[in-house]
């Protein structure tokens, strides 16, 4: 038995699945990630040890507030918020 929802099989081929959406920043968020980069290639701020656990290598600035983005905290790659390891 059919759903009605289902396609038929001859129409799967002209109409393949959308691709699954991939994660889209919003704006703020992008205008913020370029200021703090272009901070830091001018040297106006510096890169400091992880926050957790003070690995100095590989850290990545971590903004909670778009709003505010010299706000940062500086986290390793295994303790960057949200991350499951």
């Amino acid at each position: 038995m059919r759903h009605s929802h289902a396609r038929p099989r001859r129409y799967r081929n002209l109409w393949p699945p959308a691709p699954p959406k991939t994660f889209q920043p919003t704006p703020s968020m992008e205008r913020a990630r370029l200021a703090v980069a272009v901070a830091l290639r001018d040297g106006r701020i510096e890169r400091g040890p992880c926050e957790t656990c003070g690995v100095a290598e590989g850290v990545e600035a971590h903004i909670p507030d778009p709003a505010q983005p010299f706000a940062l905290s500086w986290r390793c790659p295994l303790h960057v918020p949200g991350v499951q390891h």
